[in-house]
């Protein structure tokens, strides 16, 4: 159009070469300016993938280095512990055989110096208990059995409940003796130890209540009096006599029973023998002030 109407043509910015020409020398202004900000971002970039790799092997290297020290310390406290723990067993084992030989004060000790490596062990409590009880020191194994049973109250350690009702039925704590037996029982009902003890708790209970003398209430025809004694004896008190007798508690029943033997003793010359063994069921009542008896053949008087 320029042509067409006589103007001269425009000069172009950039000055057009041949197809096929040499290429200029060097890039247009703008163009180099785009280049150097590119190089060095890729230096930037460059540089900054190469602290970052530089810091994570120094991470790296940091934690490497605490993984081997905490493995070290780890390493150290495992081979304490089973050096404690094998100097315990061998000190366990020669309790128990001082405990074998009957030497108990010997097997408190060496439980006491292996409760100083291994405090927390519920086993070496229970032994101790045991050797406390040979000694008569029922205080002493009372604590140990009820810190045993702290440390392991399941059936693992049934025998602690065995050592906790046998200290508690010697300190006359007879109730809670026969509740910690039950306790034990419910886990291992066949265990005679502990059935053992709950009958003698169950028993020493009675008889502190039974021994003593009763006599029959007023109106209940001839009078009779009954004396209980704490080593099984007894004496049966009528017409102005005594008969000497034995009587042997049931308890693991409800109601209780007894079975009373007449002795020769009390019988005098061409009286004959003694009558043969009569059972009684019996029950306390009026918080341990009336004993009621009932023997096979009908209700007896009831001593009071």
């Amino acid at each position: 159009q320029a042509a067409a109407s006589g103007q001269p043509l425009p000069t172009p910015a950039v000055p057009w070469t041949r197809t096929g020409g040499a290429a200029p020398s060097r890039c247009p202004g703008p163009l180099r300016a785009v280049v150097r900000g590119a190089r060095r971002a890729g230096i930037a970039m460059a540089l900054d993938e190469e602290e970052a790799a530089e810091q994570e092997g120094e991470e790296g290297r940091r934690r490497n280095a605490e993984y081997l020290d905490f493995r070290r310390r780890f390493d150290q406290m495992k081979t304490q512990h089973e050096a404690q723990s094998a100097n315990c067993d061998k000190l366990k084992d020669q309790g128990n055989d001082f405990f074998k030989l009957g030497l108990y004060t010997q097997a408190s000790m060496i439980y006491s110096e292996a409760l100083e490596l291994q405090p927390d062990n519920a086993v070496l409590y229970c032994n101790r208990s045991m050797a406390y009880l040979k000694q008569d020191m029922p205080h002493e194994a009372l604590a140990d059995a009820e810190r045993s049973l702290e440390l392991d109250a399941s059936v693992n350690n049934v025998k602690a409940y065995w050592r906790k009702s046998q200290s508690l039925l010697d300190l006359d704590r007879f109730e809670e003796s026969e509740s910690v037996a039950d306790a034990g029982l419910a886990l291992q009902p066949a265990n005679q130890h502990l059935n053992r003890v709950r009958r003698k708790a169950r028993e020493q209970a009675i008889l502190k209540v039974l021994c003593g003398e009763w006599k029959t209430s007023p109106g209940e025809g001839v009078e009779k009096r009954y004396a209980f004694e704490p080593d099984g004896t007894m004496k049966i008190f009528l017409f102005g006599h005594h008969v000497l007798a034995t009587f042997d508690l049931s308890v693991e029943g409800n109601p209780r029973s007894m079975v009373v033997r007449m002795k020769p003793e009390g019988f005098g010359a061409g009286a004959g023998p003694p009558p043969g063994p009569r059972p009684y069921i019996f029950e306390l009542r009026d918080g341990g002030q009336e004993l009621w008896l009932c023997t096979p053949g009908g209700p007896a008087p009831a001593p009071s």
